[in-house]
């Protein structure tokens, strides 16, 4: 009886400690999935990080995701050098943290994506329009579910799903990625460099000419060592981030109220 114990009490840990998707999630309710890529001009590698962006805005906001396995072997033999990137430059190997919430919608108050932010850049980065967001969605948000139907992106608990895409494949994260939505606002560091992190939403439903709001997630960094992915929060408390989210749904509703004057 205490051995049935003992192996029903190491199942529910398993279930507690294992990630939630293998795939990465990408849909239009804050369980999006945070996903992790890096790549230069011959290839790519994409890890599912299995944090949704709820999850993360609730306080899950430290946490750390090695990238050694099958996948990244097969990326490091394309990628000879990691370390080629410069911090402002778009061509060399680069990395970025994302999340496209709310694809399929044209409301662009009900679309939320979290970037990180280029060497130099800053959450005023990220002065695009409404318009401009809703379409980034097939150039950065659509990057992540491309990955999940390559053949490569395997779904094993270990990992939380791990893809390598050469250049030209479903799942490629080319340079319009590492540039969000194809604009000069750039996401993309080089390795080695910390970033923070800036989470955007729309400003106006009815005014897609409206720039985007974007604000800065405090005391948050994001480093990628070449080995390691790391989300370090100094700030863990969740009223400050529900203020944040608090903030932006004012803005926009001020943007809204005065639209309709």
């Amino acid at each position: 009886m205490k051995f049935i114990k003992t192996l029903a009490a190491a199942a529910v840990l398993a279930a507690v400690s294992a990630p939630a998707l293998a795939t990465i999630k990408a849909v239009a309710d804050g369980t999006s999935e945070i996903f992790f890529a890096i790549g230069d001009n011959n290839g790519s590698f994409i890890l599912d990080t299995g944090v949704s962006l709820n999850d993360f805005l609730a306080g899950n906001m430290n946490f750390s995701r090695a990238v050694a396995g099958t996948e990244w072997n097969k990326y490091i033999a394309s990628d000879t050098n990691l370390f080629d990137g410069s911090p402002s430059s778009t061509t060399g190997t680069r990395w970025a943290l994302f999340v496209f919430d709310g694809n399929g919608n044209f409301d662009v108050t009900q679309i939320r994506a979290l970037s990180t932010v280029g060497a130099g850049g800053s959450a005023a980065s990220f002065g695009f329009s409404g318009d401009e967001f809703v379409g980034a969605w097939g150039f950065t948000g659509l990057v992540g579910q491309n990955a999940n139907g390559t053949g490569t992106h395997f779904g094993l608990p270990e990992d939380n799903g791990t893809s390598f895409n050469a250049k030209g494949t479903l799942g490629y994260a080319a340079s319009t990625f590492f540039s969000f939505g194809g604009t000069n606002t750039r996401i993309g560091n080089a390795v080695g460099v910390d970033s923070s992190l800036v989470l955007m939403t729309g400003a106006d439903p009815d005014d897609g000419l409206l720039p985007v709001i974007a604000n800065t997630v405090p005391g948050v960094t994001v480093s990628f060592d070449g080995a390691t992915l790391n989300v370090v929060s100094a700030v863990p408390e969740p009223q400050t981030y529900a203020l944040m989210l608090g903030g932006l749904a004012a803005v926009g509703f001020i943007a809204r109220r005065r639209r309709s004057v």
